[in-house]
């Protein structure tokens, strides 16, 4: 949280607003003290030509103001673009601008005890120094971006053989075969993963309407029935296998996302990628072991058939 001064139109204070990176999904508060002041102010939110607003009740120079949902607004494209520079102003009610300041927020939660962008604890060193380390495995026959942050840029993507960065150590595997899933993690950054294929269930459902079908067999006709419509979908499960903690560290994160995504191929030259979700389930990840295995089981899109 930082200050910032009010000054304007009446108003004469102070306001706590957020960082100066901001993660949407985080609580984040506005908090007003203005002098003897009791009446209504605008908090607005403005970001590449778009605003949205708020009207605050101050009673005895005091608000607080929750603005997280406000802050989500603008990501309605957050495929393409999960972080946005915003500008947090408080205006009188007759639009007189009284303080503002810029923040850069990224469609992303920070969870307790861990330093964004990286996936484990830092690890100190015997000068008190912290250890920062991303990890990656580069499938390099496979469509793969690495996502980057920088606080003036905001959330980035890069081609892996351009990264240049101490604190990220890339592995490549030549590997092809296998169930390819890419996902935005917590931190709004597209992970890939190439999950090796298990077993695979079909499950159909008959639709509620069935017709009349009738055959011949030697010249006696014989009566059926169709029903009209079977929905089908299936799930495959896939598992990773002897992975290190720093790269079971960012696979797992894919429990959580609520953006998955299964690579199918390309199509004149255009990858294609199929929307799929993780089946729900408990997760258990066995500790102190010096390497891991991750299964899951994807849910992949009905089926699309025909209707009679």
């Amino acid at each position: 949280m930082r200050t910032i001064n009010i000054s304007g139109g009446g108003l004469s204070g102070s306001a706590t607003i957020p960082d100066a990176v901001v993660y949407a999904f985080n609580p984040n508060y506005v908090e007003l003290s203005l002098s003897g002041f009791t009446g209504v102010v605008k908090l607005v939110a403005s970001s590449g030509g778009r605003e949205y607003d708020i009207d605050v009740t101050v009673f005895n120079g005091s608000a607080r103001c929750y603005v997280s949902r406000l802050l989500q607004l603008f990501f309605d494209d957050y495929v393409n673009t999960r972080s946005k520079s915003v500008t947090l102003s408080i205006r009188t009610e007759e639009g007189v601008s009284a303080g503002s300041a810029s923040c850069m927020v990224l469609w992303a939660a920070l969870e307790a005890g861990l330093e964004y962008g990286y996936y484990l604890p830092v690890v100190s060193d015997r000068n008190g120094g912290g250890k920062r380390l991303r990890e990656i495995v580069w499938f390099t026959g496979l469509p793969f971006k690495v996502s980057l942050f920088s606080a003036s840029s905001g959330i980035t993507e890069a081609d892996p053989s351009s990264v240049n960065d101490a604190g990220i150590r890339i592995i490549r595997d030549s590997s092809m075969e296998g169930t390819y899933l890419r996902w935005i993690d917590n931190y709004g950054f597209w992970q890939y993963y190439l999950f090796d294929s298990g077993q695979r269930k079909s499950k159909n459902k008959l639709g509620g309407v069935s017709v009349d079908a009738e055959y011949s067999v030697n010249g006696v006709r014989h009566q059926a029935q169709r029903n009209t419509h079977i929905e089908n979908k299936d799930t495959i499960k896939c598992c990773a296998v002897n992975l290190k903690k720093e790269i079971l560290a960012y696979v797992e994160t894919i429990y959580k996302s609520p953006h998955i995504e299964l690579y199918v191929g390309k199509v004149s030259g255009t990858e294609v990628w199929k929307p799929v979700t993780i089946e729900a389930g408990n997760l258990t990840v066995a500790a102190d072991r010096k390497l891991y295995d991750y299964e899951i089981s994807v849910t992949l899109p009905e089926t699309q058939v025909q209707t009679i």
